[in-house]
């Protein structure tokens, strides 16, 4: 467990946290939140998002949901969800988590 990090994530509990403050997330925020966090400092394709999610499928992404759920997990964990400092969108690539 890496102390100076600002976010924690807790597989075995299914649990992240920001600062030691434990982030209300729905299983779907959780698992994409998690698989970023894991590739921190790594560009996400939605295709990767959607190969190593077990709750997304393929209807997610036509849907365009995945922007939602990428919305809702910003204004959880961001101070400022329209300029993103953690998760960030790279254009025409995916996503980013950097902490």
């Amino acid at each position: 467990e890496e102390k100076n990090k600002t976010f924690v994530l807790d597989e075995e509990k299914k649990e992240i946290r920001k600062n030691t403050k434990y982030v209300k997330l729905t299983a779907a925020e959780f698992e994409v939140l998690s698989l970023l966090i894991k590739r921190e400092n790594f560009v996400i394709s939605r295709e990767d998002i959607f190969d190593n999610s077990d709750l997304l499928n393929q209807d997610y992404e036509s849907s365009g949901s995945l922007a939602v759920i990428i919305n809702r997990i910003r204004h959880k964990i961001e101070d400022n969800p329209k300029e993103p400092k953690y998760l960030q969108t790279i254009r025409g690539m995916g996503y980013k988590f950097i902490q």
